[in-house]
């Protein structure tokens, strides 16, 4: 059992934090300032936004068929019923433009077919060609093992990892950031719950679901970033808090930075990583600290890419609907490829 000691010092280092960030009259724990680099090649940076559409539809037809290839090898196609379907990965391209575009089924059929030879397709697609897609299990195939595929190149540019979740609104009249408190409104949201790299800033697993606690995701999203990635350190806010969470990412060999709550124990309870983590944080806050903020970097990649696919998800159907998220997060990765290839000299055989 930790000593009362322990606790206290817990107790008011949280009470210094909360002060820090609510009354300037208790301004207690003072961060050490940290140094800013800038270390862009705005040349570089430069290029690749003059090359990002070129690099992006290169990307989409190179990888989406590459992905369609792997997927023969190991399933062989199953004979269907009635009228043949357009090719999964034609359907799959056009998924991805359409997002990355932010396009109506229709307008996505008339570009798709405009763009058809940097494509790759040579049979015109309908509206409805496009709307099915999403509800399409050879479509969804493509589409995860594309994902998968945005983070090989980069396996070994990471072992830092931080987890978000940021609401997706299905109308132009909700704002998450206004709504996040509001349990009614909130329901009108599909939640995106994702884990990303801090140094290359790709998504590394994603969860789509409905509006609920984010706590249990941080499991299954650490075992899918685990099986791509050697994890150093995974950084969370207190949503994420629990002893299982800790015990989990220490179980991979890595550090937990998860902030603690204003009721938080140091009893393990069964977890020595949980007390360890909070004694660290005791012991020394500054460093503790420098690794928890690594975090803000989840918030910034979901400012980014909501920025950048601004249209609020479109489909009816719920399950056609996290589809529809999720391809936007991976038109996300692939766009991140391109500027990695550009500012980080990363290798991705896709381009070229």
């Amino acid at each position: 059992m930790p000593s009362i000691s322990s606790q206290k010092k817990l107790r008011d280092l949280l009470n210094d934090l909360k002060g820090n960030n609510t009354d300037e009259l208790r301004k207690k724990f003072k961060y050490k300032p940290k140094k800013l680099i800038d270390h862009i090649d705005w040349t570089a940076y430069n290029e690749a936004q003059i090359e990002e559409l070129d690099i992006q539809i290169t990307l989409i037809r190179r990888m989406v068929d590459d992905a369609a290839e792997r997927i023969r090898k190991i399933i062989d196609p199953v004979g269907r019923h009635g009228r043949p379907s357009k090719p999964a990965k034609d359907r799959t391209k056009a998924v991805l433009i359409q997002q990355y575009f932010m396009a109506t089924d229709r307008f996505a059929a008339k570009l798709v077919w405009f763009l058809r030879e940097k494509l790759g397709i040579t049979e015109r697609l309908t509206p409805k060609d496009i709307e099915r897609a999403y509800d399409d299990s050879d479509v969804i195939a493509i589409l995860m093992e594309v994902f998968r595929m945005s983070n090989e190149p980069v396996r070994n540019k990471e072992r830092e990892f931080s987890i978000d979740g940021s609401g997706l609104p299905t109308s132009i009249k909700h704002n998450y950031a206004n709504d996040r408190d509001n349990l009614q409104k909130k329901a009108c949201y599909e939640m995106l719950i994702g884990m990303i790299g801090v140094n290359i800033k790709l998504f590394t697993a994603v969860e789509i679901t409905g509006p609920g606690s984010e706590c249990p995701y941080l499991i299954p999203l650490l075992d899918e970033t685990s099986g791509m990635y050697e994890v150093d350190s995974v950084s969370a806010d207190a949503i994420y808090l629990s002893r299982d969470n800790c015990e989990a990412i220490a179980s991979i060999g890595a550090k937990p930075y998860i902030y603690p709550k204003e009721n938080t124990t140091i009893n393990k309870k069964g977890s020595a990583a949980w007390k360890c983590m909070l004694l660290d944080f005791i012991i020394n806050p500054q460093e503790w600290l420098e690794h928890y903020h690594k975090r803000s970097i989840s918030e910034s990649v979901n400012s980014v890419w909501k920025r950048k696919y601004t249209r609020p998800l479109a489909r009816k159907d719920k399950n056609r609907r996290k589809v529809e998220a999720f391809s936007r997060v991976v038109c996300y990765n692939i766009r991140r490829l391109g500027y990695l290839y550009y500012l980080e000299g990363v290798d991705v055989p896709w381009i070229g």
